[in-house]
C-alpha cells in the first residue's frame, strides 16, 4: 500500500483530480484561515468513518471546531446516503454522485431501504447539522448534539 499526497493551490487542477479518481477512495482536506497557530483544515471528502473520527476528535471543542464536527457528521450522512443506494438500490455511483443528499433521502424512503424511525432520525438530524454546514451557523450546535448524530451515523451503517 502507498500514500500519495497531493498539494495544490489551483482549484483547476483539484477538479481535475477529483474527475480522474472519480468512485475512488480517498481523503481530501482544506487548508484555510492560515493564523500563527496554523490553518484551519476541514475534510472536505473521506469516507463514513473517516468523517466520523474526524467529527469525534472536535466534537467537543470550541464553537468553530463543533461547527467543523457537524460538517463532517453531514459528510458522512450524506455517504451513507450514497452508499446505500449504490449497494442496495443497485443505482449508478454517477448518478447517484449527482443527486443531493435530500433527492438521496426522499429515494431511501421511497424504497423503503431505511425503517420510518430511522428517516425521521434523520431529518432531525439535518435540522442541527444543516446550519453548520452552510455558512455561518444560525445557531450553536452542542456537542451533545453532534454526538448524538454521530451514533446516529454509526446505527445507519447496519443497512449497509
Amino acid at each position: 500500500n502507498k500514500q500519495i499526497i497531493v498539494l495544490s493551490h489551483s482549484l483547476n487542477f483539484k477538479q481535475d483530480f477529483e474527475d480522474l479518481f472519480y468512485g475512488r477512495e480517498y481523503l481530501s482536506y482544506d487548508f484555510s484561515d492560515y493564523k500563527k497557530e496554523g490553518p484551519k483544515i476541514t475534510l472536505m471528502k473521506g469516507s463514513i468513518d473517516n468523517c466520523l473520527e474526524f467529527a469525534k476528535k472536535l466534537a467537543t471543542g470550541t464553537q468553530t471546531e463543533r461547527h467543523t464536527a457537524g460538517s463532517n457528521v453531514r459528510k458522512a450522512l450524506e455517504n451513507f446516503a450514497a452508499e446505500i443506494l449504490i449497494q442496495k438500490a443497485k443505482l449508478s455511483s454517477v448518478k447517484v454522485n449527482k443527486m443531493a443528499l435530500e433527492e438521496r433521502l426522499i429515494k431511501i424512503e421511497e424504497i423503503g431501504l431505511c425503517s420510518v424511525d430511522d428517516i425521521g432520525e434523520i431529518k432531525a438530524l439535518l435540522n442541527i447539522l444543516d446550519p453548520t454546514s452552510h455558512g455561518r451557523p444560525r445557531r450553536d450546535s452542542s456537542s451533545a448534539e453532534i454526538l448524538d448524530g454521530i451514533k446516529l451515523v454509526e446505527k445507519l451503517k447496519r443497512y449497509l
